[in-house]
């Protein structure tokens, strides 16, 4: 490989030369040029771009050469050389279509990056400008006869989501949609145009379409017949924006599962920059926080989710959840104050109530609201195992067992009887946190077998996340750590966007001396926001320490 290297670099010198060599001929360039295409269709991209580099040596006004070098450079990530190509091949063959389509995807790298680097100091009317170059491109790609789905669909995206020209952009999802008429992100893309250029009506019979609803079903029979449904299209574009916003949630949720964390928070803050009223939005971005411990938006996500659906107990209890996590105690106990004034006999109110008090280590407090939710709820197993954990906090370890096992008992009873499914499963779920929690307050009265037991049975009952990484944790406590990293396996195959899981991984095989696996999982997790960033770098040193000193 290396003499064909060799061999390749002096013939490209030899061709430069055309004082030494002045036989060559215009057919020589097209050799070259259709050996760098054969390289090119089949991803070999270095032999590729000498081959063509050859062709442009012997003819430097071959057009289609330096068209095919910018896709080459553009596709090994050289935008800057991709794009001087580009510029070369429109100025040399101003009827080259393909090439405006490829500069003006070349100047929306560049923008972009622009953006990314200079975050919120770039100037938006710099922006503008760049964008309309970019517009010019793609017009001047479909002028020659360059016609393609690509053209039009970034053409629009463009247009509506950077210039808020989004009628026009309509237009252009119009043509991409004639082309490839079964492109459900085409038509969801033309939906979002049409409802943020107020074109109601159209956007409403898009989402008809992509939903599969039939007018039918609204007001009247008909859509907007009358100046008297105006309001009730207002209502329907509410409904609408709601459906649009789960395609972003929709792009996010597939980010986390590639693991792309960039993407996934792009997709939410473009979702919440359309649509700041959704709910929806807000409690993705605080979860998406959660997990990579990014405190940036956590507190305003969840409280914002409230404001937005301020009657919903489901969205109080979420938004509660995260502002625990961050130890906002006092704001999460706003939170559930209000959720008891709006229905004292919500039992779930004094539950979780009881659990901010427990976060600000009111736990007298606490035991009273858990005691106001049993009274309200007498058979509610949860309740009682939650006051069993108040009463362990509270150093009552006796008593606490004692509820642990009582609990445990009624609902071993309920899986067994097996009458009703939905019964069984949130009998399995409960009974799995009631056995991790008493493995807790075993595990602190150094009793292992029995804290084992009860941990092996939650993973038997529920193989959850949770359940294998609690497991996965008294293993590392014991030193076993064979066992450890197989259920860290799990955890990490359950949940993969728990970015911190591959810490915790990392530090079993670190444990063992395996430095290169614990380096690997260290690494994966270095995308971590907030405190926890700095203990990951510190663990990818001293992991690449272990490594240097074999």
């Amino acid at each position: 490989m290396k003499t064909l290297s060799i061999f390749l670099g002096l013939l490209s010198i030899i061709v430069f030369s055309s004082a030494v060599l002045p036989q060559q001929t215009p057919e020589t360039a097209e050799t070259y040029f259709k050996l760098g295409l054969a390289d090119l269709e089949a991803d070999r991209y270095e032999t590729a771009e000498e081959y063509f580099s050859i062709a442009l040596g012997v003819k430097p006004d071959h057009a289609a050469a330096l068209l095919a070098r910018a896709k080459t450079r553009h596709y090994k990530g050289d935008y800057s050389g991709a794009l001087a190509d580009a510029n070369g091949a429109v100025k040399i063959d101003p009827a080259l279509g393909e090439a405006y389509f490829l500069r003006a995807r070349l100047r929306g790298f560049e923008l972009i990056n622009d953006i990314q680097e200079k975050r919120k100091d770039i100037a938006p009317d710099a922006v503008g400008k760049s964008v309309r170059l970019i517009l010019e491109d793609y017009d001047a790609a479909v002028k020659n006869s360059y016609i393609s789905v690509a053209v039009f669909k970034e053409r629009g995206e463009h247009k509506c989501l950077l210039l808020s020209m989004c009628a026009s952009a309509v237009a252009d999802f119009d043509r991409a949609i004639a082309i490839e008429p079964g492109d459900i992100d085409l038509q969801e893309r033309r939906t979002v145009a049409k409802f943020k250029s107020g074109d109601w009506q159209g956007a409403t019979s898009d989402y008809l379409k992509i939903t599969g609803r039939t007018a039918k079903k609204m007001p009247e029979g008909q859509i907007f017949k009358t100046k008297r449904s105006y309001q009730e299209s207002r209502e329907l574009a509410k409904e609408i924006s709601g459906a649009i916003a789960q395609i972003f949630l929709k792009n996010s949720a597939a980010a986390m599962e590639d693991n792309s964390p960039e993407i996934l928070i792009t997709e939410l803050n473009r979702g919440i920059a359309l649509f700041p009223d959704n709910p929806a939005l807000f409690a993705a971005r605080a979860n998406y926080g959660r997990f990579t411990n990014s405190k940036e938006f956590l507190e305003s996500d969840a409280l914002r989710m409230v404001e937005l659906d301020p009657f919903n107990f489901q969205t109080q209890r979420t938004a509660l959840h995260y502002l625990m996590g961050i130890q906002k105690c006092s704001r999460a106990l706003e939170l559930m104050n209000r959720a008891v004034l709006e229905d004292p006999r919500n039992a779930e109110a004094y539950l979780w109530r009881g659990n901010a008090r427990s976060c600000s280590d009111d736990f007298q407090g606490a035991l009273d609201d858990n005691d106001r939710a049993i009274a309200l709820e007498p058979g509610n197993e949860t309740f009682k195992a939650n006051r069993a954990n108040l009463l362990s906090r509270m150093q009552q370890t006796a008593e606490s067992l004692e509820t642990y096992s009582s609990v445990i008992e009624e609902l071993e009873a309920k899986i067994s009887s097996g009458q009703n499914e939905n019964d069984v499963a949130k009998a399995r779920r409960e009974i799995s946190y009631a056995l991790i929690s008493r493995s807790r307050i075993y595990a602190k009265q150094n009793m292992v077998k029995e804290a084992f037991a009860d941990l092996d049975r939650a993973v038997e009952i529920l193989p959850e996340f949770n359940n294998f990484r609690t497991r996965a944790r008294a293993y590392l406590w014991q030193k076993d750590y064979e066992k450890a990293i197989r259920d860290y396996d799990e955890v990490i195959r359950l949940q993969p966007e728990a970015l911190a899981s591959y810490i915790d991984r990392g530090d079993v095989y670190f444990q063992m001396g395996n430095f290169e696996s614990a380096l690997r999982d260290y690494e994966k997790a270095a995308v971590l926001k907030g405190d926890i960033a700095e203990l990951v770098q510190r663990k990818i040193a001293a992991a690449k320490a272990g490594l240097a000193a074999r």
